[in-house]
């Protein structure tokens, strides 16, 4: 009787066991994967469409950003800072992906490291530091193209004899790339703004910008990650200036 017993007793708990749930592998389930991600990157020399954005004492720059991502839409907060103290810059943003098009709109903030009369609250037209930008991009799918359009349509951009105008510069782009093995890629940009425009520095024509040749070699990490490692030979016909960038990101 006691063998019988003993005998059940085994198995109803070997099958209680069989279909018990480890507790920790319920809660893995339980918890989905976030849409929350960070990111950290680093550039030995800051330009931004063209422009030199340290043109005295300048220094690397590192970005540090906090973005959403989810079913297509993005939303982010970005910001930079020279190890030297001497340039900062805060972007909030979001844009909206739809197959091979995406829309988006962009807030950048460049405070004058000279002043402590930069209030971030601040926007009033004539006064504000902040600079208000719609974007619309497109990669077709079947060719390796890319176009971008984008217009600062409100905020800290005037033109120089009438500073209660809005200057509404805008900077459209135009791009090709080859990939390698790895997806490592060799890609040419070429940039254009509208005369009078933040980015020809207020010129009374339209001109080219822009020029940028970039490789991106992909280093790839035992834990899985990949780091993307770039340099770029950047050309501005318009300032007859050159600048050579490497840049690094990590994604978490």
């Amino acid at each position: 009787m006691k063998k019988k017993l003993i005998l059940i007793s085994t198995a109803l708990f070997a099958t209680f066991s069989a279909n018990a749930t480890n507790p920790t592998e319920e809660l893995k389930k339980a918890q989905h994967q976030s849409n929350f991600h960070i990111g950290l990157e680093l550039q030995t020399k800051y330009v931004w469409r063209g422009i030199e954005m340290m043109t005295e004492e300048s220094a690397p720059v590192i970005f540090s950003q906090l973005y959403y991502e989810n079913k297509g839409w993005n939303a982010y907060i970005k910001g930079g800072y020279a190890i030297n103290g001497k340039f900062s810059q805060l972007n909030l943003g979001t844009d909206y992906t739809y197959k091979w098009l995406n829309i988006g709109l962009t807030e950048y903030f460049f405070p004058d490291r000279t002043s402590t009369k930069d209030n971030y609250f601040d926007f009033e037209n004539n006064k504000t530091k902040h600079l208000f930008e719609a974007s619309l991009a497109a990669r077709p799918q079947r060719f390796p193209i890319t176009f971008m359009v984008a217009t600062i349509f409100a905020g800290n951009d005037h033109y120089d004899s009438h500073p209660d105008h809005q200057a509404f510069s805008t900077y459209a782009e135009i791009g090709t790339w080859h990939d390698f093995s790895d997806a490592n890629r060799l890609s040419l940009k070429l940039g254009m703004c509208n005369d009078r425009s933040i980015y020809n520095y207020r010129s009374n024509y339209c001109s080219i910008c822009n020029i940028d040749l970039k490789y991106t070699y992909n280093l790839h990490l035992a834990s899985g990650n990949i780091v993307p490692l770039s340099v770029d030979y950047l050309i501005n016909p318009e300032r007859e200036k050159a600048f050579v960038n490497f840049s690094m990101r990590f994604n978490f």
